[in-house]
């Protein structure tokens, strides 16, 4: 499963805003939401983890 869509499930799985954390993160709504045509980029990853407080390791 690629990083995106781990982050997407975990968003998902905890309830968690996907409007709150692109608003805090600058991440575009659409690919948190998984309506977007491309993964996250690494900085995009790296921010949603950042704010999530999740370590970017154990998503690989």
């Amino acid at each position: 499963m690629d990083v995106t869509r781990q982050l997407i499930n975990y968003i998902t799985d905890n309830s968690l805003s996907v409007e709150n954390i692109s608003d805090a993160t600058g991440v575009d709504l659409n690919i948190l939401k998984n309506n977007g045509n491309r993964k996250l980029n690494a900085t995009e990853m790296l921010e949603v983890c950042h704010y999530l407080q999740i370590d970017p390791k154990s998503l690989v």
